[in-house]
């Protein structure tokens, strides 16, 4: 009997001996494996380090520093875009009271059709409110320089809500950034002049409205 107690004694304590032996090889090793574990040794030496699942750690995202001939575009939802350029000059497109980008623009742009495409209730702190029409019914005729960035526009008709034509209400922004042109159309409801078109010049990237309803369709913006 005293030689059986004794054995069941070391049995125990070489079990332990065992899971403080793994436990610290297991926190040494860069990349533990994983032993073939017996039902005993998990009764006996319960969460061996090196059975643990690896913890997951979230990768942090940071969007990538742009160079100086290099644009940031960010879909926001609708017809609002935010652009972002290289010295951070960031601008809204289509600036309206349902949708916000993730910050606060500098320079926001606007367009009459919907009140989807525009707001009487801009942040103060923008620093550039651009209206896409005038209410003279006028070209809106905008021409900035800010910073590393250049805005312009060219006008076109809108469709009034009763059915009519609302001259100028709507405005094509252009967007001169990096080294690229970026186009807006806004919310075109026609097909562009020859002079519209030449006032365009070259286009780099073209942000275009598409749902052959409220807005042109596919064939008619080809």
């Amino acid at each position: 009997m005293a030689a059986s107690a004794f054995l069941t004694r070391l049995t125990i304590l070489a079990a332990s001996s065992f899971c403080l032996i793994r436990t610290e090889a297991s926190a040494q090793s860069v990349a533990p494996q994983v032993p073939d574990t017996k039902p005993e040794m998990t009764e006996t030496c319960p969460g061996l380090v090196a059975s643990e699942r690896p913890q997951i750690l979230p990768a942090a995202f940071r969007p990538a520093a742009l160079g100086p001939s290099e644009a940031r575009i960010t879909y926001v939802g609708h017809s609002t875009f935010l652009i972002e350029s290289p010295k951070l000059v960031r601008i809204a497109t289509d600036f309206n009271d349902y949708l916000r980008t993730p910050v606060l623009p500098d320079i926001v742009t606007m367009n009459h059709a919907h009140s989807t495409h525009f707001t009487d209730r801009p942040d103060p702190d923008i620093k550039f409110v651009l209206r896409g029409w005038r209410p003279d019914g006028k070209p809106a005729n905008h021409d900035l320089a800010y910073s590393d960035v250049h805005v312009r526009s060219i006008s076109t008709n809108i469709r009034d809500r009763d059915g009519g034509t609302e001259r100028n209400g709507n405005s094509i922004f252009i967007f001169e950034v990096g080294s690229l042109c970026i186009a807006h159309l806004g919310h075109l409801h026609h097909t562009l002049t020859q002079q519209q078109l030449n006032d365009i010049g070259h286009v780099d990237v073209l942000l275009v409205p598409v749902d052959g309803g409220f807005t042109m369709d596919v064939e008619g913006m080809v």
